[in-house]
């Protein structure tokens, strides 16, 4: 109890704190066998080239234990410190405690499944969609409020419940602004994280580029990115597959065939699209709560998130505004639809 209201949570205890000019964090130092009491049996829900994520229980609930080898200490003390710093926020997956002994150890709420793991097998409506999209921007946001850069924001270190509630978890890599941070080539990196010289130059545009192949996989309805390739930009590249496959460059026709048949990154597949007067929004959704105008908007915002120059990309402000007017206008649109219902019946 603070101040005499009622916190169930340590992300509550910060809540009311800040509300009260305090900064206050209260997260459980566990020992080395308590942690093996809240991991046996052992249940193994994750591995990466770092660290392992177990299930287990802890005060009547069920928590998930992230194992740090011990030479990766650097990394689980950078989670850690991300942790202590953005677990207050509502679309950051909550932290409960620590441990360090021979290993690291870090103790946060337990979320069943990752957001690629529902894209493969789930069938967002367009009020799922946007839901999701509009909770993963308000996580950068909370990045950008604390200075932080994550540079490996995708579906598989996104965290989504079964209320359709969206964390953003695995905080090993990122770094504050101004830090310096290592090439990556991952399909949701943005090009300037490519080259190793300028790792300590990016800003958390990076972060709004990830969004935005996000929203892409969403509305297209692509469970996978594709692969990324950054020897040229994404317009130049444009231009070149269209080259080859409406024939103005000299080609024999079975090549131009195989042209055809290739797989692009999701970023340029969307920027043909829409060079050919086509938005990108999968026609599943169309008619089901979405429009041709909402989809246009969306396709302009996914265009503009995704820009080659970091500079041109949208702030995160105004990406949060346009996801919830267009959850804004789908909800008008369901009350007219209800109110009509209710009329005629």
């Amino acid at each position: 109890m603070i101040c005499g209201l009622a916190a169930d949570s340590w992300r509550d205890y910060r809540l009311i704190a800040a509300s009260f000019g305090v900064d206050v964090t209260v997260l459980t130092d566990f020992s080395y066998d308590e942690i093996i009491q809240i991991i046996t049996p052992l249940e193994e829900c994750g591995s990466g080239s770092f660290a392992s994520v177990y299930k287990g229980n802890w005060d009547a609930k069920e928590v998930a234990v992230k194992k740090y080898e011990a030479e990766h200490a650097d990394l689980a003390e950078t989670e850690r410190q991300a942790y202590s710093d953005l677990g207050c926020y509502s679309n950051i997956v909550e932290p409960l405690g620590f441990c360090w002994s021979t290993h690291f150890y870090i103790v946060m709420n337990y979320v069943p499944y990752t957001l690629q793991q529902v894209i493969e097998v789930s069938n967002f409506n367009w009020h799922e969609t946007l839901h999701v999209l509009t909770q993963v921007a308000y996580a950068i946001r909370a990045l950008g409020e604390e200075k932080y850069i994550f540079a490996d924001i995708k579906p598989d270190n996104l965290l989504i419940a079964k209320d359709f509630s969206v964390f953003l978890c695995d905080f090993g890599s990122a770094k504050k602004t101004g830090e310096y941070l290592p090439a990556a080539n991952h399909s949701h990196a943005a090009a300037e994280l490519f080259s190793s010289s300028t790792g300590n130059k990016v800003s958390n545009k990076v972060d709004i580029y990830s969004f935005g192949v996000i929203l892409l996989q969403m509305v297209m309805d692509c469970s996978k990115a594709g692969t990324i390739d950054y020897s040229t930009t994404a317009l130049k590249k444009v231009k070149i597959i269209d080259k080859k496959l409406t024939g103005k460059k000299k080609r024999k026709e079975k090549n131009a065939s195989n042209e055809e048949g290739k797989s692009y990154h999701i970023v340029i597949t969307a920027a043909r699209q829409m060079r050919e007067d086509k938005h990108v929004v999968n026609k599943k959704f169309i008619g089901c709560g979405c429009n041709d105008e909402d989809a246009w908007e969306v396709s302009d915002l996914a265009a503009a998130c995704t820009s080659d120059k970091a500079e041109n990309r949208s702030a995160i402000d105004d990406v949060i505004r346009k996801m919830e007017s267009r959850k804004m206008k789908e909800a008008v649109r369901k009350l007219k639809i209800s109110v009509l219902d209710w009329i005629y019946c």
